[in-house]
C-alpha cells in the first residue's frame, strides 16, 4: 500500500495534464485533482481528450479547477 497518492494540482491545464500525466509515459489510469489539498475531481484521459476535441483553443489553456467546476465535478467515469 502506498502513503501517499498520485495527484494533479487544479492549477495546471488541460494540456499540461494531457503531456506531463497521460502522455507516452502514463503510470495512472486516472488522477485526484487537488486544490489546497482538497479534491476537486478526478480526471482521466479520456474526459481530458474529449474537452480538447471539443474546443481545442479555448480548453487547453484552461485549468482543471476551472474545467471541473463547469463540469460539475464529474470527470470521466467518476462521480462525486
Amino acid at each position: 500500500m502506498t502513503t501517499s497518492a498520485d495527484s494533479i494540482d487544479a492549477g495546471v491545464t488541460v494540456a499540461d495534464a494531457l503531456e506531463k500525466y497521460f502522455g507516452g509515459t502514463q503510470t495512472r489510469r486516472a488522477y485526484p485533482v487537488l486544490q489546497d489539498g482538497a479534491v476537486l475531481g478526478m480526471v482521466d484521459r479520456m474526459f481530458l481528450q474529449q474537452l480538447w476535441r471539443d474546443d481545442p483553443e479555448f480548453k487547453a489553456g484552461r485549468s482543471l479547477a476551472d474545467v471541473l467546476r463547469q463540469q460539475g465535478q464529474h470527470a470521466g467515469p467518476f462521480q462525486f
